[in-house]
């Protein structure tokens, strides 16, 4: 269900969250200018990763037992990076009936997470444990004139390939990648593809590298596509007295459960009973966290301090706290309006009130059941019907001066559900709750507010 991808050329969307993968450090975004539509080396085609090897020595014999260890064979001239195995270096076992034994003690021999020390120039002391006795050894490294590095190349190679950063590292270093995270795609209407880190460790670099990046397909929960023309925010206003009010338009939100099932957490390779939806009495409950995560998830409320001195009152609804309506208040004139949104698409407004019509779909799809492939990815799962909301702001002001204005308390959401979005499903997640998965929020602003108490009519 969830699977690593190499190879796909989509549209570009946003950054995704998400854990990286096990052996895998994550790159920290970057402004360096890495990540330019570069050559890939010809070398990659004939390149392979030859896996790291790890043996134990086992210097036990039957009816004695290990009375003394020594590490013998170093040479005083030092050992030059990457040639320990040129040397005798042995281990001198002595038994408790005194006999003695020798035993070759090679690179392969030492610990993965010890050997960068054999790249690092100087005197180094070190511990291992031998068949249950912890030895002791020290050596020096020197420098090799004909070692200089191994090269580490990053690479996406999805649609154009990209060679993303080339860097040197020393002998069993750690390599860090300091790149652009590369870009999140669309991959349909459910899923965006997200990068989750590289195909190859970057701890323990024993040879030239390319990795190349690896991407998740993610179901896209809680984000946002923006109205483009803010001029059109405004779909209805009423006036009354002093205070003018405005019904304003911020967007739409996709994929919010509205309803779902209980979470189970599954391991790869178990088979798992089908997932239902679970009682729906109350599902008031359901509502006011459904409310809650657009709210958390998918809208950003700002403050802008060049508006300080133009716009002001108290601003609590968009706070910790939101008041969030069920329908449209009466004094509108409320009706389905055209609009484009960020993401190329026109899409006609939703006037549905939200209690009920949440309810009804649930009610509608509670008995849908869904099975999960025994071999999908090891994580939490729950069975989940979900919808798209348009988002809208029930705001009123009054006029202090000219060009100054005053947002009075009481201003509420109002989310909308578009109805034709239904969509049962099944959702992952690598933690416990299911969160927003595309960093792409609907935004607004005390800069937002300000043109819109100064575009209606006073």
């Amino acid at each position: 269900m969830k699977k690593l991808i190499s190879l796909l050329a989509l549209f570009l969307l946003t950054s995704c969250a998400g854990a990286p993968v096990d052996n895998v450090i994550t790159p920290t975004n970057s402004t360096s200018g890495e990540g330019t539509p570069q050559t890939i080396p010809n070398d990659y085609e004939d390149w392979t990763y030859e896996e790291d090897e790890e043996e134990q020595i086992d210097v036990t014999k039957e009816g004695v037992e290990v009375s003394f260890i020594e590490v013998t064979g170093f040479p005083n001239e030092g050992i030059m990076v990457g040639h320990w195995d040129d040397h005798d270096i042995k281990l001198n076992v002595t038994y408790s009936d005194s006999s003695t034994a020798s035993f070759p003690f090679k690179e392969k021999n030492i610990p993965i997470e010890h050997r960068h020390f054999l790249g690092e120039i100087g005197h180094h002391s070190l511990k291992i444990n031998i068949s249950g006795s912890q030895i002791e050894y020290s050596f020096d490294i020197v420098k090799n004139p004909d070692f200089h590095g191994y090269e580490c190349t990053f690479m996406d190679l999805r649609g154009t390939a990209q060679l993303l950063q080339q860097t040197t590292v020393g002998y069993y270093a750690t390599v860090t990648y300091t790149g652009v995270i590369p870009e999140s795609r669309i991959v349909d209407d459910d899923n965006t593809q997200c990068f989750i880190g590289w195909d190859y460790p970057l701890k323990g670099i024993h040879q030239d590298m390319f990795f190349t990046a690896q991407f998740r397909d993610v179901e896209k929960r809680y984000y946002g596509d923006e109205i483009v023309d803010q001029s059109k925010m405004i779909i209805s206003s009423s006036k009354k007295d002093e205070t003018n009010r405005a019904l304003v338009y911020l967007g739409r939100v996709h994929c919010a459960a509205i309803n779902y099932g209980d979470t189970v957490y599954h391991t790869a390779g178990n088979e798992e009973a089908p997932f239902t939806f679970t009682s729906l009495n109350p599902y008031g409950e359901k509502w006011n966290v459904l409310n809650d995560n657009i709210f958390n998830y998918a809208i950003h409320y700002g403050i802008d301090a060049k508006y300080s001195s133009y716009m002001y009152g108290e601003a609590g609804a968009f706070g910790v706290a939101p008041t969030i309506l069920n329908g449209f208040e009466s004094y509108y004139d409320v009706e389905p309006h055209t609009i484009a949104l960020d993401n190329g698409q026109s899409v006609n407004t939703s006037i549905a009130t939200s209690f009920d019509t949440c309810y009804d779909a649930a009610l509608r799809n509670s008995k849908e059941t869904m099975n999960l492939d025994k071999d999908a990815e090891t994580g939490y799962y729950r069975i989940a019907l979900t919808m798209s909301f348009d988002v809208y702001l029930s705001v009123s002001f009054t006029k202090l001066t000219e060009n100054r204005y005053s947002l009075v308390s009481g201003s509420k959401f109002i989310f909308s559900p578009v109805t034709t979005t239904g969509k049962v499903r099944l959702e992952f997640s690598e933690t416990y709750n299911f969160t927003q998965t595309i960093s792409k929020s609907l935004n607004f602003s005390t800069g937002t507010l300000y043109n819109i108490a100064n575009s209606l009519e006073w």
